[in-house]
Formats: C-alpha cells, sequence, structure tokens
C-alpha cells in the first residue's frame, strides 16, 4: 500500500502528548584503555547491549566486545568478539550480531538461540544478523555473488526453528534488512533492479506481504520498527534536503518540516516518541526528541545536570521512555543512557 507523503505536521489522535519534561543522564563508562561503551539496542525491561573496541595497540584490531547492562550492571553474556559483535535485544534478552570466530574468517551472524547460523548457511560469505524478536525469530542479510562478480545484500528471516526464508521485494536488487518486531514484521531497505531507477525504499515485510512505505518525493531509508508496526528513518525532500520521517498508519510525517538543517530519525516508540540527530549547516550534530505536541527539540535542552555534554545522536529507546545515545563529554566522546525524572 502506497500512502501520500505530509508535508506539515497534522496533529495525531493524541493532540497533546508529549514526551518526559526532563531527564536523568548516565555515563554508560569505557573499556580499561578509556575507549567508550556504546549503545546498540535498548529493551523495554532496561536491558542495554552495547559495545566497546578491545584495549589500544591490540594487534587484533577486528576484536570488537559486546556488553549488556542492566541496573548499574555490566555482562559480556558470552557474546563473541567481533567486528561488529552485537546488533540486536529481544525484550526477553536475546542478542544476535556478526562475529568473526578466529579474526580471518568471513563475519558470521549469530544469535543467542540459534549460535553461528551464519556459517552453517553460508560458510564462505560475510552474513549480518540485525534483529531478533522475543520468540526467537531474527532478520538480517547476507553477502551474495552478482553475475558481474561483485556483490550484494540479501535480506533473510530465520524462524525460531531455524527455518531460513530470503525476503526479496518487488524490483529490489540490493536488500538490507534493519529490524524485525515481536509481531514479526521485518524493516527493509531495498536499491531497486536498474530498469526501476536507483532510488532507495523502505519496505514492511507483514504475514508473507511486502507493503510499501513512502517518502517526501525522493530516496527513504528506515532506520526503526516500532512493536505496533510504524517506521522511523529519513527522506529526501525534492529540494534534495535529508528530512526524519515518521510512517504510522499508513502516513507519513515530516518531523522538520520547516527545513534549515538536515535530521534523521533513529528510534522511535508506540507512544509516538521519536529520537535521532539533526545536523545543522555547519555539519554539527544534536540529539533531538520529537512528540506530537512539542515538534522537534534538541536533547540536551531536556536533561538535567548535563554540564560539560555534547548530546550528538540518539539511537535507542524504549517503551518506558528510557534513551540512549552517543556525545562528547568535555570534548571526548562517550555513550548516555536517559532516564525520565518523572
Amino acid at each position: 500500500m502506497l500512502s501520500h507523503p505530509v508535508r506539515s505536521n497534522p496533529p495525531f489522535p493524541e493532540e497533546g502528548q508529549q514526551g518526559p519534561a526532563a531527564y536523568l543522564l548516565a555515563d554508560l563508562g569505557a573499556m580499561p584503555d578509556q575507549s567508550p561503551l556504546l549503545p546498540v539496542a535498548l529493551n523495554d525491561r532496561g536491558e542495554l547491549a552495547t559495545h566497546g573496541l578491545g584495549p589500544a595497540g591490540e594487534p587484533d584490531s577486528w576484536k570488537v566486545y559486546g556488553y549488556v547492562h542492566k541496573d548499574g550492571r555490566r555482562t559480556q553474556h558470552a557474546i563473541p568478539p567481533g567486528r561488529t559483535p552485537v546488533s540486536g535485544l529481544s525484550g526477553t534478552g536475546l542478542l544476535c550480531g556478526a562475529a568473526r570466530r578466529n579474526g580471518g574468517s568471513p563475519l558470521h551472524a549469530w544469535a543467542t538461540h540459534l549460535g553461528w547460523f551464519g556459517a552453517d548457511f553460508w560458510p564462505d560469505r560475510d552474513s549480518f544478523c540485525t534483529g531478533v524478536n522475543v520468540h526467537g525469530a531474527a532478520t538480517g542479510h547476507v553477502l551474495a555473488p552478482t553475475d558481474e562478480g561483485g556483490t550484494h545484500r540479501r535480506a533473510f528471516y530465520v524462524a525460531a526453528d531455524g527455518r531460513l526464508s530470503l525476503l526479496q521485494p518487488p524490483c529490489a536488487d540490493e536488500i538490507t534488512a534493519v529490524a524485525i518486531n515481536d509481531a514479526g514484521d521485518v524493516l527493509l531497505n531495498s536499491t531497486p533492479a536498474r530498469r526501476a531507477g536507483r532510488s532507495t525504499r523502505t519496505w514492511r515485510w507483514r504475514d508473507g506481504c511486502f507493503q510499501l512505505t513512502s517518502g517526501l518525493g525522493g530516496d527513504t531509508w528506515g532506520m526503526a520498527l516500532t512493536p505496533g508496526g510504524s517506521v522511523a528513518g529519513h527522506a529526501l525532500t525534492p529540494q534534495g534536503e535529508r528530512h526524519a520521517i515518521f510512517w504510522c498508519e499508513g502516513r507519513t510525517y515530516d518531523l522538520n518540516p520547516a527545513g534549515g538543517w538536515e535530521s534523521e530519525a533513529l528510534a522511535a516508540n508506540d507512544q509516538r516518541i521519536v529520537v535521532g540527530r539533526m545536523l545543522d549547516p555547519g555539519g554539527e550534530s544534536q540529539a533531538f526528541r520529537w512528540t506530537p505536541a512539542e515538534g522537534m527539540r534538541p536533547l540536551l535542552d531536556l536533561v538535567a545536570y548535563a554540564e560539560g555534554w555534547q548530546l550528538q545522536k540518539a539511537n535507542c529507546l524504549n517503551a518506558r521512555g528510557l534513551i540512549a545515545g552517543t556525545g562528547l563529554f568535555e570534548g571526548m566522546r562517550r555513550g548516555f543512557l536517559l532516564t525520565p525524572a518523572e
């Protein structure tokens, strides 16, 4: 189903809805060599998956370590080291990602309950698991060879029992799977086949059918999928500006219709709170929060006791309103977690 873009911020049914008035900030900490722990995924139980680089100067530069944070404690949960060790975290604590077994092998998709399934399905190709849900279904993509001798991405869905399906939207050439929710919806981005042009498109796969989300006249790129099936991401306007968008109930909402800066939405929840980052004309990045009632606001304006911090990007959000992202503290890169103060 194609929906019509909206070029302003129309009211949602919950017209007066707004997010917490203030947040308390926690630093996510660092590795022993002071390389920061950066957030990757956040579930509704408040568990936060992060990754941190290995010790400085270590010859095995492929080693990156993943952690799970809960109630101020940090554990590794037997997460394998790899280039991107953790990329997804379900509401029941299942983890997924991609890692190299011995440093020199291809990247293999893995999940807590499925093991190194990428090595079983595609032993000689790079594969990536980008999401897992509470039922154990997982999604991601694999690098497949092309007729011209190159590679392109092919999206996959793995059921909880290990059955594999490849996801192929219409007229799509390169397909990237971004996320999966507990209903089994999968968020996909694709580059159409050459005969159909080269713009990127965003799809929601539901019950075996592909539903195309609309943009603002140009390319779209989905970044997050809510439990209810809404999509956050960004789209190009006819003027070529990149704007954060929220696709909800078949309509596309431009989150900064006035323009003047570029933005992208990176996470959302079904309370219709959206977070991401905006770039000013000078290229400086600021984390933002958007709600139907308040529109887009710099996230730092809502944080108490944040002296010395620049919040540059918010990329995780859960149903309880917790927000995680990355920024600078006294000029050094850090990860942060925001908890509603009320």
